[in-house]
C-alpha cells in the first residue's frame, strides 16, 4: 500500500515501504511535517537544499543538517527506477512546492504584521505605564511637605527634607526605569514566538527570569 506525501494538500509522491520499526504511513507523515517545518522557515533557501548520497541511501537534506527524507534501495525498486532518480525527482517536486506555497500564500508579510502590532502595543504601554509614574511623581512634588519631614534624632537632624526627597526621588526614577525594562524583557519572548528561527529563545528568556524568582519564592516559603 502507498502512502501520500501531501504538505499542502496536493499529494507531491508516495511512500511504499517501512524503514526498520517506521512504517510506510508514519515515514510519509514525517516527511510531511518535515516538509511543512521548511515553509515555515522564515527566510527558505531554496538553494540549500540538496541530494546528498550515503552508503545506503540518497538523503534529501536542508542546509547541510536536516534531513527531510532517505530513499532507499527498496523505495527504488518499488517504482522501477533508481534511488538517486527518485531523490532528484522529489528533490525537485519540495522545492516547486514550498516555492508556490511561498510565493502565494507566504507568511513572511502576516508575521511582520504581528511584529509590528506587537510593538505598538509595547510602546503604548510604556508611554501609559511611564505617564502613571509621572503623575505619581508630580502628585509627590506637589506635596512635598506633607510627605517630606526629614529624620531627626535627639534633636540632630539625620536627614533634611530636601535630602530626604533627593534620595527618594532617586530611588523613584530607579523603580520606573525597572518597571519599563522588565515590560519590555518579558514582552520578547513574544516578539521570538512570531519567528521559528528565533523561538527557541522564548524559552530561554522565560527561564533566565522565572528560575530566580520561583527560587526567591521557594526561599520565602521556607523561611
Amino acid at each position: 500500500k502507498r502512502y501520500p506525501v501531501a504538505p499542502f494538500k496536493d499529494t507531491l509522491f508516495y511512500v511504499y515501504n517501512k524503514v526498520g520499526s517506521f512504517s510506510a504511513e508514519s515515514r510519509a507523515n514525517a516527511i510531511t511535517e518535515k516538509i511543512r517545518k521548511l515553509y515555515e522557515e522564515t527566510f527558505f533557501e531554496k538553494d540549500s537544499i540538496a541530494v546528498v548520497p550515503s552508503d545506503i541511501s540518497q538523503d534529501i537534506i536542508y542546509k547541510n543538517d536536516f534531513i527531510i527524507m532517505s530513499i532507499l534501495d527498496i523505495d527504488a525498486k518499488a517504482e522501477n527506477q533508481t534511488a538517486s532518480s527518485i531523490a532528484n525527482r522529489n528533490l525537485n517536486l519540495i522545492k516547486k512546492a514550498i516555492i508556490y506555497q511561498n510565493e502565494n500564500y507566504s507568511m513572511l508579510p502576516k508575521r511582520l504584521g504581528y511584529t509590528a502590532l506587537l510593538i505598538l502595543i509595547i510602546g503604548v504601554v510604556l508611554y501609559f505605564v511611564g505617564k502613571i509614574f509621572n503623575r505619581i511623581k508630580y502628585h509627590i512634588l506637589k506635596n512635598s511637605d506633607r510627605y517630606f519631614k526629614g529624620f531627626k534624632y535627639n534633636n540632630i537632624t539625620i536627614l533634611s527634607p530636601q535630602k530626604q526627597q533627593f534620595i527618594l526621588m532617586k530611588l523613584f526614577s530607579f523603580v520606573k526605569g525597572l518597571t519599563l525594562i522588565l515590560i519590555v524583557y518579558l514582552s520578547l519572548p513574544l516578539l521570538f514566538s512570531i519567528f521559528p528561527a528565533t523561538e527557541a529563545y522564548t524559552t530561554t528568556l522565560l527561564h533566565w527570569i522565572l528560575s530566580p524568582a520561583k527560587l526567591a519564592v521557594m526561599g520565602f516559603v521556607h523561611f
